[in-house]
C-alpha cells in the first residue's frame, strides 16, 4: 500500500490527539501534586503560627488581652470571646506536634475546600485564637487548550519544513509514493472525459443517422403505398402490400426507439387501470389476452402513451408466436410492481435470452423471420422500462412458452427522477 499524504496528515492528527491526552494528563498529575505539597506547606505552617501564640499568650499575665484580627498572608488569626461559626480543627492551649495521620487529614481538607480552620480555646482569659489558612488551588485542567495548540503549531511547522524540504530533495518516485501523481491522474481524468465526450458524438450522430433515415424512406414508401391502392390486381399487390408495410413498421419502430429522454412528460397514473384499458382493446380480436390483476391499484409517475407502446409491444410480440397471452399484475412490496407476460409460443433458446432485447437482434431460430418484424420491438420494450427506472427479465416456462417480466420500484423512480433534472440521459442501445 502506497503512503500518501492524506495517510501521513490522518496519523498526524492521531498523534497529535494522543500527545495532548498524554501531556494533559501528566500536567493535571504535575499540578495536583504540586497543590498537595503547597497544601502540606501551608498547613505545617499554620501549626508553627499557632505555637507561636500559644506559647506567647501563656507567658504572659493570666489577665483578658484584647481582642484583635489579623491578616497574616494566607492566614487570618482572631483572638475573640467566641469559638468560630464554620467548622474548625480545636487544638490545645499549649504547643502541639501532630501526628503524620492528623497532619495529612488536616492537608488534604485544605487541599479538597481551599481553607481549614483551626482554634484553642484560653481557660483563663475565656478567649478563642481561631487562626484561618487559605489555599488558592491551580485549576488542574486549565492547561489543555495551551498545551494543545503549542502541540499544533510544533506540527504545522514540522509538516512545513517537510513539505518544503523533501519536495526538493527526495527523488521523484519517493515523491510520488507520498504525494501520487497528481500530473497522471489530471491525464487520466482529461482521457476519461473525451472519450465520454466521444461516446455521446457518436450516441447523437447514430440517433440522428436512424431518423433521418427513417424519415427519408417514410417519403417514398408513403407514396408507394398510395400507387400500390390504385392497383387492381388483389393477387399482385397483397404479397407487395405486405412487405411495404413490414417496411413501414420497421421505419415507425425506429422512429420510436430514436426518440430523445428530453421530450418525455410524465403525469401521475394509476397504472393498473392503465394496463387493463390497453388489454380490453384485443378482446375483439382473434389473439386472446387474459388479464390477471392481484392488486387493486397502483400509482405512479409514468409516461402514458409510452407506456401503452410498452405494453402493446408486449403482447404483439406474443401475437407473433403464440395463440394466447396473460398479463398479470402482482404488488410483491407495498413500492414494486410487477407487470408479466406470458404466452404458450415456442420460446427462445437459453443462450440468446440475454441478447433478445437488443436492438435488430432476432433469436431466428426459434421465432422465424417470416412473422416479419424490425427486430426493435423488445428493445423498444427495454428502454421504456429504463426511462421509469425499471428493470425487465426474460425466460422460457418449464411447460413451454415465453414470460417477460418488468419489475418498477417507486422508491427508486422518485430518486432518480431528481437525477434527470441534472441532465440528459445517454440514449445508449440495449441493456444497460
Amino acid at each position: 500500500m502506497h503512503l500518501k499524504v492524506k495517510h501521513i496528515f490522518i496519523i498526524c492528527a492521531l498523534v497529535l490527539v494522543l500527545a495532548t491526552v498524554v501531556l494533559s494528563a501528566l500536567n493535571a498529575n504535575y499540578v495536583r501534586n504540586a497543590n498537595l505539597h503547597r497544601a502540606t506547606m501551608i498547613t505545617s505552617a499554620l501549626i508553627q503560627i499557632h505555637n507561636t501564640y500559644v506559647h506567647t499568650f501563656n507567658h504572659q499575665s493570666q489577665q483578658s488581652k484584647e481582642n484583635f484580627t489579623i491578616r497574616q498572608g494566607q492566614f487570618d488569626l482572631t483572638l475573640a470571646p467566641t469559638p468560630p461559626t464554620d467548622p474548625y480543627y480545636e487544638l490545645t492551649s499549649a504547643p502541639i506536634s501532630l501526628s503524620p495521620y492528623n497532619f495529612n487529614l488536616m492537608a488534604r481538607d485544605l487541599l479538597i475546600h481551599g481553607h481549614i480552620i483551626a482554634a484553642s480555646y484560653f481557660a483563663p482569659t475565656h478567649q478563642w485564637l481561631t487562626i484561618t489558612a487559605r489555599l488558592d488551588r491551580t485549576p488542574v485542567w486549565d492547561n489543555v487548550i495551551p498545551i494543545f495548540l503549542v502541540e499544533f503549531t510544533a506540527m504545522l511547522i514540522i509538516w512545513v519544513c517537510f513539505l518544503l524540504f523533501y519536495h526538493y530533495t527526495l527523488p521523484q518516485e519517493v515523491m510520488d509514493l507520498l504525494v501520487g501523481d497528481l500530473r497522471s491522474q489530471r491525464r487520466n481524468d482529461q482521457l476519461i472525459k473525451n472519450l465520454r465526450d466521444h461516446l455521446q458524438t457518436y450516441i447523437n450522430e447514430r440517433t440522428i443517422m436512424i431518423t433521418a433515415l427513417a424519415h427519408d424512406i417514410k417519403t417514398p414508401l408513403t407514396e408507394a403505398m398510395l400507387r400500390l391502392e390504385l392497383l387492381d390486381d388483389e393477387t399482385t399487390s397483397a404479397p407487395i402490400r405486405e412487405k411495404l408495410e413490414h417496411i413501414d413498421n420497421i421505419v415507425r419502430s425506429s422512429l420510436e426507439y430514436a426518440r430523445q429522454p428530453d421530450r418525455i412528460r410524465k403525469a401521475r397514473t394509476e397504472v393498473v387501470s392503465l394496463i387493463e384499458s390497453v388489454v380490453d382493446r384485443y378482446r375483439d380480436t382473434d389473439f386472446e389476452v387474459v388479464f390477471t390483476p392481484y392488486v387493486g391499484q397502483f400509482t405512479m409517475m409514468v409516461e402514458v402513451q409510452l407506456f401503452k407502446r410498452m405494453l402493446v409491444n408486449l403482447i404483439e410480440n406474443a401475437r407473433k408466436y403464440a395463440t394466447t397471452c396473460q398479463i398479470i399484475v402482482n404488488q410483491p412490496s407495498p413500492h414494486t410492481l410487477e407487470i408479466i407476460c406470458q404466452d404458450d409460443g415456442p420460446g427462445v433458446p437459453d443462450e440468446f435470452l440475454g441478447l433478445i432485447a437488443v436492438p435488430y437482434f432476432r433469436a431466428d431460430q426459434a421465432r422465424t423471420s417470416d412473422k416479419g418484424g424490425s427486430g426493435l420491438g423488445l428493445a423498444i420494450v427495454n428502454k421504456i422500462v429504463e426511462l421509469h427506472h425499471g428493470t425487465m427479465s426474460f425466460e422460457n416456462q418449464p411447460g413451454g412458452g415465453f414470460c417477460v417480466t418488468v419489475h418498477l420500484d417507486q422508491r427508486k423512480q422518485k430518486r432518480l427522477s431528481k437525477t434527470e433534472k441534472l441532465g440528459k440521459e445517454a440514449n445508449l442501445p440495449g441493456p444497460r
